[in-house]
């Protein structure tokens, strides 16, 4: 059906028409048949986890929302329908219903006749009257299991029980190794390296994720601090080697000056360096990341531009149904009038049994670890933005991050990044939250004002309990968790990219984040430092103006547009300039690139 301006779908009606013969008495018209279908005896199981994003009515706030299951039962012809209990924990918007309910009904045995699930979510006001928040109509026909064609299978039983049995393993063997003390840490950690987790083949090319029962979530992924390694060039360590105790030809012992008296004085000098620049984003090799960009990497093979996890997954680990509420309506003048809004979406499973479900054990046990929320901690490391859209007159923005999950939010504009689209961020954002409960974590890029208020460049959102509870993120290893690459953007749903944001999350339970600790990926304050040069002589410069040169030298760092010269060797006449010309200048470290770090020199005729 559509609108009478003929825009808009509002739903189908199944009829069928017979068409009788007209006769002049019309006496014996044959009476209509029994339109009935046949049926059989059925239950829908109802996993309904939570609400999440719950909008409110104008300004009243929510205050116990509660669930309404309707569905017609073809046999009888009448109205079945549950209720969970009004409930507002964690709270009101994101409500944890964690309830099961089992419609014992009975449907066609043709799908084509099956009716639909009215779901409904209500709010039971302080006065006793219920509002209604929004609503869903599920289509069951695929869910039937006595329609092979359309009907989506969950995944096998087998696999869900091996799931459980190993999640209580993992749970029984966390709290036992966080209380044996430090001296079973190092054995723990080779355990688990040595640990091959298999839950049974996922068929991801004919996998929709709709009707698929979640498994139970398993060891969250851990990190673990790793040591930098020196800032020195690979190439470069191994140069100065080779040149070890050689004088160079203008007669300067390079090598005796730069390790003031030997190895051990080398040594000291680069530990000393390293106190202040070994810093990931700058010099070092980003040690911490070595072993995340599997994902990356994978993507590039692949040809795929969707470096997320949930490109990875495929997947989600629960059905989630888009909420509605409002209505269409047409004037006299058959003008449209449209409030229709997504105003949340219901977190649940549902699958249709031609046996009783009451006796299933593994999804009973499923269902019984799931009615006990888990407590999480929840890591964002937030690496760096790139492309990001500019907003000021300038052509540039000064991006900062902010960082939301539940009522907690983290607005780091302290650390706001002046004129640069291309933020080298390296900040680390902490947060606690049970599973299943709140679980949308957005990452927005914001714009800092002086004389405005600021703007938004673009935001993320993870969703995590769809990682928690999902088969393939327990294989991932825990250890390695992947770097995503994940586009910004200004409306949710638009193709437009406002930039991007590279970053990870680990997910781990209260123990795991005991024992393993946080990756400190922020490196030390900046640091102003004096550069001295001493220019002392050159040798074979060519002689430019015949048969001499005036000779003299500009030093700048990259990225700088300072310019340091020496004073000019006049009438050089054996291309062997010399000027003992000392040159001081400061810088910051750490440096932003790695690029930023070289010296740049230029010889010159004035």
């Amino acid at each position: 059906m559509r609108g009478i301006d003929g825009n808009g779908k509002f739903g189908e009606i199944l009829l069928g028409v017979q068409v009788v013969t007209k006769t002049e008495d019309m006496k014996n018209i044959p009476s209509a048949p029994h339109i009935v279908p046949p049926c059989r005896n059925a239950w829908i199981d109802c996993h309904l986890v939570g609400i999440r994003n719950l909008l409110k009515i104008g300004s009243f706030p929510i205050h116990r929302p509660y669930i309404k299951l309707n569905v017609y039962d073809t046999k009888k012809e009448e109205m079945y329908w549950a209720q969970t209990v009004n409930i507002r924990t964690p709270n009101p918007t994101n409500p944890n219903f964690l309830d099961r309910q089992i419609l014992d009904i009975s449907l066609p045995e043709d799908p084509l006749f099956t009716p639909a699930l009215e779901i409904t979510v209500w709010d039971q006001g302080i006065s006793g009257r219920a509002k209604m928040l929004g609503s869903y109509a599920l289509n069951l026909h695929n869910k039937l299991p006595w329609n092979p064609q359309e009907y989506r299978l969950p995944r096998s039983h087998q696999i869900l029980e091996d799931a459980v049995k190993e999640r209580l393993e993992k749970n029984k063997g966390i709290v036992k190794k966080s209380a044996s003390g430090n001296d079973m840490e190092e054995e723990d950690a080779e355990g688990d390296e040595s640990e091959n987790i298999t839950q049974g083949k996922i068929d991801r090319k004919n996998d929709t994720g709709y009707g698929v029962f979640p498994l139970l979530p398993g060891k969250a992924p851990m990190s673990q601090y790793i040591e930098l390694p020196d800032i020195t060039d690979r190439d470069e360590e191994e140069h100065l080697h080779h040149r070890h105790h050689r004088k160079n030809k203008v007669g300067y012992d390079e090598e005796a000056d730069h390790s003031g008296g030997g190895d051990t004085g080398h040594k000291r000098h680069q530990e000393e360096w390293k106190k202040y620049a070994d810093f990931p984003p700058g010099w070092a090799d980003q040690s911490f990341m070595k072993g995340r960009e599997w994902l990356t990497k994978e993507c590039h093979e692949k040809g795929s531009s969707d470096e997320t996890v949930e490109g990875y997954l495929k997947t989600s680990a629960f059905e989630n149904y888009r909420l509605s509420r409002g209505h269409i309506s047409f004037n006299r003048r058959g003008k449209r009038k449209d409030t229709m809004q997504f105003v949340g979406f219901l977190r649940a499973v549902f699958r249709v049994c031609v046996t009783n479900p009451k006796n299933d054990t593994p999804y009973n046990k499923f269902f019984n670890s799931l009615r006990n929320p888990t407590k999480v901690a929840v890591r964002l490391y937030v690496i760096r933005a790139s492309q990001l859209q500019p907003k000021d007159f300038g052509g540039t923005s000064d991006p900062y991050v902010v960082a939301s999950l539940a009522d907690r939010q983290i607005k780091d504009i302290q650390h706001v990044i002046e004129k640069d689209l291309n933020p080298e961020i390296f900040r680390r954002y902490d947060f606690e939250s049970s599973l299943p409960g709140p679980s949308a974590l957005k990452v927005a890029i914001w714009d800092k004002n002086n004389y405005k208020s600021d703007e938004l460049i673009g935001e993320t959102t993870i969703d995590l309990e769809d990682r928690w509870f999902h088969p393939d993120w327990v294989k991932i290893d825990k250890r390695k968790t992947p770097i995503e690459n994940r586009p910004l953007r200004l409306v949710k749903g638009s193709q437009v990219a406002q930039g991007t944001v590279q970053l990870w999350v680990d997910i781990m339970n209260i123990a795991e984040a005991q024992k393993y600790k946080a990756i400190d990926i922020a490196g030390p304050d900046k640091k102003t430092f004096e550069v001295r040069i001493v220019c002392y002589r050159a040798m074979d410069i060519p002689l430019v103006d015949g048969d001499v040169t005036d000779a003299y030298v500009k030093f700048w760092m990259e990225g700088s547009s300072r310019v340091n010269k020496t004073d000019t060797h006049l009438r050089c006449k054996d291309g062997r300039p010399a000027w003992n010309w000392r040159i001081k200048f400061n810088m910051e470290l750490p440096i932003k690139d790695r690029a930023y770090g070289r010296l740049k020199l230029q010889c010159w005729d004035w």
